[in-house]
């Protein structure tokens, strides 16, 4: 099997959550008790996401303890020694969240399950995510600001298949609320590993609202193959 151009589905969940956690770091007012956020990454593998994180009672979006729900599908596709397989994923997480943030910045801790619901044409025998699938994950993630630079991480772990995903940022204003930086990505599982380095923007359309595009490229690949990607929130 051609590892290097197989991601598993759990890992586009993973960065629908990553992206989740990028954008939760926006201003938040006092009364807001959830975001609201929907995403997608163009490039050979596609993917899009939509989910929420909501403070439960007695918290608020920031502070407290909270809920995360994200839902994902993507397609991908890989080679074996006999046929190309085309892969269609699904997946659900629910995760229990605990939020704390303030002038320094944000940060998240969260633990729960995920489920994934892997399509392959043709069937693959081999590969160890098809079918339904649950795991057990965990996540940390957090901003820090440094005066006007800022600061962002977020990773990941699913203990059945023992998928990690980890990302840095760090960006600086250029005018009013856009924000302008870099990133670099590093994912995979014992089979394979990815990393990406790309430019990262952010940008405040409205009240509430946040928007973070990404792009860059695939380093590990021979064709440096190209990625981009836009996630939005809104605060409620």
């Amino acid at each position: 099997m051609n590892m290097s151009s197989r991601l598993p589905p759990s890992l586009w969940l993973t960065i629908g959550a990553a992206s989740v956690y990028a954008l939760a770091g926006s201003p938040a007012c006092a009364q807001d008790s959830g975001i609201a956020l929907a995403g997608g990454i163009a490039g050979k593998t596609p993917s899009g996401y939509v989910g929420a994180v909501v403070a439960l009672p007695g918290a608020s979006l920031g502070r407290g303890p909270a809920l995360r729900a994200v839902a994902a599908l993507s397609k991908y596709s890989y080679n074996t020694a006999s046929a190309k397989v085309d892969g269609r994923a699904t997946a659900l997480t629910l995760a229990g969240v605990h939020q704390w943030s303030g002038e320094w910045g944000y940060a998240n801790l969260a633990a729960g399950l995920s489920y994934h619901d892997t399509h392959l044409s043709p069937d693959d025998p081999n590969n160890a995510n098809r079918g339904e699938r649950w795991d057990g994950i965990v996540a940390l993630d957090g901003m820090r600001n440094f005066h006007a630079w800022r600061l962002g991480g977020y990773g990941s772990y699913g203990f059945a298949l023992k998928e990690y995903y980890a990302r840095l940022e760090i960006t600086h204003p250029l005018a009013g609320s856009i924000r302008l930086g870099g990133e670099g990505v590093l994912q995979g599982d014992p089979s394979y590993r990815r990393r990406l380095y790309g430019a990262v923007l952010y940008f405040v359309p409205g009240a509430g609202w946040e928007v973070r595009i990404s792009g860059g490229m695939q380093a590990d690949r021979p064709d440096r193959s190209a990625y981009a990607s836009i996630a939005l929130s809104r605060a409620f």
